[in-house]
């Protein structure tokens, strides 16, 4: 399906039944990645699966700016008035989230964030000089994006009110000090290292992460309406 947000169509798909929760992909991807967590998550959520601008079937625009994707996902948030809404976020995702919390503290409901990064500068020196070299060989604005933006202080961060899991592969692309950073900026999120896993590998066309989910969050009964709520301190 497509949705009208931001003067752009946005392709999404929606399964599922409960509290919503968004589905954000990475740089270069699509929402397809994550098929086999959607069928672990679909029995206690309404997922909305996005495709970013200029990413799978939305459209594609000469805008390339994580700022510009966080609208896009904003507008979206407003078009289907959705309340009490959670993201998840795996990369770019992640980033789109952390803006989305920045700029209205009060939306989000849950926060889970993976392998995100607060700037260019967060990346291990060796996968920065790849970066650089293949958009030498190869420019893409996807490429530039990466190697420019974002830019989030890491003091803003502490505005953001929505309990925030961070999660990370033992062997990911950003430096180990980024967490450390993260975490004692944030004394209330939390951060898990998955051990054996790189920048990807637990989240891209696996369930690997729904242990996870099922050790920090657990699901209550409302007024007859599950809802998630984070129950870790």
């Amino acid at each position: 399906m497509k949705v009208k947000v931001n003067g752009i169509n946005l392709y999404y798909s929606c399964v599922g039944e409960g509290q919503p929760l968004l589905l954000l992909h990475g740089n270069g991807e699509s929402s397809s990645i994550f098929k086999e967590l959607t069928e672990e998550l679909k029995p206690f959520f309404k997922l909305y699966l996005i495709d970013s601008r200029n990413h799978g079937q939305s459209d594609k625009t000469a805008d390339y700016s994580y700022e510009t994707m966080t609208n896009d996902v904003y507008e979206f948030i407003k078009k289907f008035n959705l309340d009490s809404v959670s993201v998840l976020g795996f990369s770019d995702g992640a980033i789109i989230g952390l803006l989305l919390a920045l700029r209205q503290p009060d939306l989000l409901k849950n926060l889970i964030l993976l392998g995100g990064n607060l700037s260019p500068k967060d990346f291990k020196d060796d996968y920065r000089n790849d970066l650089i070299q293949e958009n030498e060989i190869n420019p893409h604005p996807l490429y530039e994006m990466m190697l420019t933006q974002p830019n989030i202080k890491l003091s803003s961060l502490k505005k953001i009110t929505s309990p925030i899991l961070f999660v990370a592969g033992e062997d990911d692309l950003f430096k180990d000090s980024l967490y450390d950073k993260l975490q004692q900026t944030l004394p209330n999120a939390h951060v898990e290292i998955m051990p054996n896993h790189d920048h990807e590998s637990y989240i891209v066309h696996s369930t690997a992460l729904f242990p996870v989910l099922c050790k920090y969050f657990q699901l209550i009964n409302v007024e007859g309406k599950k809802e998630l709520k984070f129950c870790r301190n």
